[in-house]
């Protein structure tokens, strides 16, 4: 049950038994004071609580028209005249309003022979919304002391004990100034200073400002000043010491993007490459460039990194350097003949701007590679088991699968049927003789051909050819533009001279030739 709708006998614990429910409450609904209006939060100053129990929060004060401190009390909210819509709630007025003050406090040290007490500071922030203080310690290098957060955000209390049937207290902003003593939790804090936009605050309120004091010095510290150890200067004798060397030049890289010719070799070829020199330390790496489908292994590195011999045969020539690295260049890597084509524009500028290289050993050098002979494959003539499209696939895999189907062609020229008059070229006069309907179906390229009987012919008529794909003598399958009036079509060795057209077919080539104009 709760509080709202329950009485107490004034002065009974707060035990199971001596509550009882209120007798006129009626309205058991959690109720809010906050709501949108138009888009924007706005508060409800009519809202009421549980059991219709007014709402702390809808209580208001008079208008603050002087400095009064009070104006910072977080419960309150602020109103400047009777009108609901002109006065700001606390937490607006004064959101992301912070106020701090700088303190120490002495702690004492126990069993140490060198200090008794420690002066330990840290900095007070009174946030202004809703009158909660956190402590932050300054971080001491070595200290050997958690510091940071010293004590979280939250509103603190006067006093640690609460007196029974009175609100507590807590510190408020009059509480804090420069030059005043504060107790939190037992332990005293002595303010010494605050920032200026603090005390330019404060000023505005009309409080007086206490006189900002020295800030307080450890005896421990100054101290163990004494015994520090100043950490030691490496000073570079040479342009040339390594350390010296390593840390200018660290992470700087040269690229070269080269080439080694090894068709001399059986099975030789053009080997693609990229070589690194590292300015650090003088080291060289080669990684070799992979193309797709090479057959090598995937090892890209072609030499760790280590410094490169300019002759394996004479130790005496020393190692590469970078002044021996420019395009065009032959580097021996080991016995290989590596040529430096092209670099990236980090080793380009590098060169032009330190080394001082001229613009001929910086131009880009483009090898062809040979090209590698094409193949043509050659499709096998048809099994004769099932379709063209069957043996085809059986040639393209171990596992035929089934044709695919154009779709989109099929649903557009579904039922479409171009008709065609023909008759057959022969000089035999009986066959000379003979009509044929010659049949395209667009929606698949297949043909059929068809004789209507003629009377006194001795012909009986009927399917001459069967629907199916028909091959062109070309081996090519038969397309609608393939049948023009007045041309000649060979359907399998016989050759047919188209007459005439039926209507709807004139006006579906009619048609196409619109689409292509």
């Amino acid at each position: 049950m709760s509080l709202s709708t329950t009485i107490r006998p004034e002065g009974a614990p707060f035990l199971p038994g001596n509550t009882f429910q209120a007798p006129d409450a009626s309205k058991f609904h959690k109720s809010h004071a906050l709501d949108f209006k138009n888009g924007v939060a706005i508060f409800n100053p009519n809202a009421r609580g549980i059991a219709g129990n007014e709402l702390e929060s809808t209580k208001f004060i008079p208008d603050y028209s002087g400095n009064d401190l009070a104006k910072t009390d977080p419960f309150r909210v602020q109103r400047a005249r009777a009108n609901f819509d002109e006065y700001v709630p606390a937490y607006v007025a004064f959101d992301r309003m912070v106020l701090r003050f700088f303190a120490y406090f002495d702690e004492e040290v126990h069993e140490s022979d060198v200090e008794s007490s420690r002066i330990r500071l840290v900095s007070i922030d009174y946030y202004l919304e809703d009158g909660s203080i956190s402590i932050n310690e300054h971080a001491i290098e070595n200290s050997g002391i958690p510091q940071g957060v010293f004590l979280r955000r939250h509103r603190v209390p006067r006093a640690l004990a609460v007196v029974p049937g009175r609100e507590p207290e807590f510190i408020e902003l009059q509480d804090l100034n420069i030059g005043v003593d504060i107790d939190i939790y037992k332990r005293k804090f002595h303010i010494y200073d605050a920032n200026q936009a603090t005390k330019d605050y404060l000023k505005e309120l009309g409080v007086e400002v206490g006189t900002p004091e020295p800030r307080p010095e450890d005896r421990y510290q100054g101290h163990r000043a004494k015994f520090d150890i100043k950490p030691t200067e490496h000073r570079t004798q040479t342009d040339m010491d390594k350390l010296h060397k390593f840390l200018i030049k660290d992470r700087q890289v040269l690229r070269f993007y080269t080439v080694w010719d090894d068709r001399k070799n059986v099975y030789g070829d053009i080997r693609e490459l990229v070589l690194h020199y590292f300015l650090s330390d003088d080291t060289c790496e080669v990684l070799e460039v992979n193309p797709a489908n090479c057959g090598r292994d995937p090892f890209p590195t072609f030499l760790r990194r280590q410094k490169l011999p300019k002759d394996l045969k004479n130790p005496e020539a020393g190692f590469v350097t970078e002044d021996d690295l420019f395009i065009g260049a032959n580097i021996e890597c080991f016995g290989r003949t590596l040529m430096l084509c092209d670099c990236d524009p980090f080793t380009r500028q590098y060169c032009a701007e330190v080394l001082n290289f001229p613009p001929e050993k910086l131009k880009k050098i483009t090898i062809e590679r040979p090209r590698a002979q094409q193949v043509e494959i050659e499709v096998p003539p048809p099994t004769g088991f099932g379709t063209d499209e069957d043996s085809l696939g059986s040639w393209k895999s171990l596992e035929p699968k089934v044709p695919k189907k154009d779709m989109k062609k099929m649903a557009q020229y579904q039922g479409v049927q171009l008709r065609f008059r023909g008759r057959m070229v022969t000089d035999d006069p009986v066959e000379a003789t003979r009509r044929f309907v010659i049949t395209f179906f667009p929606a698949d390229d297949s043909v059929s051909v068809f004789e209507p009987p003629q009377r006194n012919s001795g012909i009986g008529g009927g399917k001459f050819l069967d629907r199916q794909k028909v091959r062109k003598t070309d081996g090519k399958f038969f397309e609608a533009t393939d049948f023009v009036v007045g041309e000649r079509v060979v359907i399998n060795a016989h050759v047919f001279e188209l007459l005439e057209c039926d209507k709807y077919t004139a006006a579906f080539y009619e048609q196409m030739r619109n689409m292509k104009a």
